[in-house]
């Protein structure tokens, strides 16, 4: 009734303030009054309602008072003192509950009222160890051989506050990707062992640095074809030189055409090429074939299925590896160029990309200039080491490769 009143009043003072609105205008204010009157309706309403419900719940409250609590039958064993149903004239609602033992089940452990027939409810899983961050990733693993037990060795206790970080972990060996790389060697070419020996009594078997002519007559109506030749040959001859790329990878899905494309514009020596293919087309068969009749510096690797950009990248990172090391040379000199088989190389562009690479002495962290789009890059083999392979789960998703 109050805000009613003052509701009226605010309203009296302004009509009297201000001039007489318009016809339209009256209408509206009248609309806009006859709202707020029935909200302050509905709000009185509500209130009242509830307030009826408050005070007919505390007349039944008093006119039936709370029951004392019942006791139990007598027990002259117990402790009436210690007892929690001991005699009290207090409320229910007042009287804390009854102190009960609290029982902690371990998991997988039978409670005193289960019987020895009730199975115990099984245990979860063990969780799935992390794998090690320089390690391949598990889907590159062969299914038949598992890797080794990751744990370190036990040391003996010398009473040396040490712990398991500082000791050295055992990583798994990586057999390779289901479908084995094959490094295609020349015909009626010795034998060379992983890690040759400096012998008198076995030298090492010499290195063949030129393409049999009758290799190149094969594969002279090729351009794409006699350009990898002449990249190999020219890494077979100066290995030193300052443009030579060790190992190129070319992931391969379905890119016939566009691989010949790509390949036709290197003019840099390529020391390895490293095919990774990732489909069973014909017309990437076809073309892989012709290269295959190369005697070295050819890697072909084949996975019917698609394993992705970085399962290919793996897959030539260990062919890389293992050409490095039939050649005896150095691991931790090499770098790795990968690069999409749809691209393209300026003229020049491969030579001033390989003799900068191969001249770097120390780096300063990334630059940061105006952002450019790229389509290929370089890592180099301690970057591999001490980071680890690329994650082929990533995938599948569009520019993985950048």
């Amino acid at each position: 009734n109050s805000f009613c009143t003052l509701l009226a009043e605010g309203m009296a003072v302004r009509a009297l303030r201000n001039p007489p609105p318009p016809v339209g205008a009256r209408k509206g204010n009248r609309l806009m009054v006859v709202i707020v009157l029935g909200l302050v309706a509905v709000f009185a309403l509500t209130t009242l309602r509830a307030q009826r419900e408050i005070i007919s719940r505390v007349l039944s409250r008093e006119s039936n008072p709370v029951a004392p609590l019942q006791q139990p039958p007598a027990d002259d064993s117990s402790d009436a003192a210690s007892s929690p149903y001991a005699p009290t004239d207090a409320p229910v609602a007042l009287l804390p509950p009854p102190a009960t033992p609290r029982v902690i089940r371990k998991r997988g452990a039978r409670m005193p009222t289960d019987s020895p027939d009730t199975p115990a409810p099984p245990l979860s899983p063990p969780p799935r160890p992390l794998r090690p961050r320089n390690t391949p990733p598990s889907t590159m693993l062969a299914p038949s051989d598992p890797p080794e037990e990751t744990l370190p060795a036990a040391a003996e206790d010398d009473g040396s506050d040490d712990s398991d970080f500082d000791r050295p972990v055992v990583q798994p060996k990586w057999n390779g990707p289901t479908v084995k790389y094959s490094l295609k060697a020349p015909a009626g070419a010795p034998e060379v062992e992983e890690d040759p020996p400096n012998h008198p009594d076995k030298p090492t078997p010499p290195a063949i640095t030129q393409v049999p002519s009758e290799v190149m007559a094969e594969i002279q109506q090729y351009e794409w074809a006699s350009k990898v030749a002449a990249a190999v040959e020219r890494a077979a001859t100066k290995p030193d030189a300052p443009n030579v790329i060790p190992v190129m990878i070319v992931p391969l899905f379905k890119e016939g055409p566009e691989l010949e494309r790509m390949l036709v514009s290197i003019d840099t020596p390529v020391r390895l090429f490293a095919f990774v293919w990732n489909s069973n087309s014909p017309d990437v068969a076809h073309r892989l074939e012709i290269l295959k009749k190369i005697p070295f510096g050819i890697s072909v690797s084949h996975y019917p299925n698609n394993v992705g950009f970085s399962g290919a990248v793996n897959a030539g990172i260990v062919a890389g590896e293992a050409n490095v090391i039939a050649l005896g040379r150095d691991l931790r000199r090499d770098w790795y160029f990968i690069v999409n088989a749809d691209s393209q190389f300026p003229t020049g562009n491969l030579i001033q990309f390989a003799t900068q690479v191969n001249n770097v002495k120390s780096t300063h962290g990334m630059i940061y200039g105006p952002r450019q789009d790229h389509f290929a890059f370089a890592i180099t083999r301690t970057a591999v080491d001490k980071v680890g392979y690329f994650d082929e789960v990533f995938f599948p998703g569009y520019m993985e490769d950048i």
